[in-house]
């Protein structure tokens, strides 16, 4: 499975949470209703 990504290797727990943490702060007041991957780019490939 990790080859399969363009990074080879899977996001960690605390990568995960930044981008969570981050959509509950006030820094991203302005993002409404749009969907953020955090999938080392899996999906641009």
């Amino acid at each position: 499975m990790v080859k399969l990504h363009p990074i080879h290797r899977i996001a960690s727990p605390e990568e995960i949470s930044k981008t969570v943490l981050w959509l509950c702060s006030e820094d991203s007041s302005f993002i409404t209703g749009t969907a953020i991957p955090v999938d080392g780019g899996y999906s641009a490939k």
